[in-house]
């Protein structure tokens, strides 16, 4: 199967992928990527998503922790990330 055929394949990509929507199919074809290529690219995406995910939570745990002890409300409008981690908003 051609790196276009794969790209061509919308069943494939949709059922390997949430992260189809950042796989760049330009790369796929121009790079001529196999299909086991592009699902670890899948896997990897997903693998840093989760991670990502992971670290939101932890910041935003530790955010309203914060909150307690200055005595506020629990409010995540009120939280102050010194380092935006981007993640897609699915993820949340």
């Amino acid at each position: 199967m051609t790196a276009q055929n794969i790209v061509n394949d919308v069943e494939f990509i949709d059922t390997v992928t949430d992260a189809g929507d950042v796989l760049n199919h330009r790369l796929i074809v121009e790079k001529d990527l196999s299909k086991d290529e592009v699902l670890k690219l899948v896997y990897l995406h997903n693998k840093k998503d989760e991670i990502m995910r992971k670290a939101h939570d932890k910041i935003k745990e530790i955010e309203f922790q914060m909150q307690d002890v200055w005595g506020f409300e629990r409010d995540e409008s009120k939280h102050t990330h010194r380092f935006n981690i981007p993640y897609p908003e699915k993820l949340i």
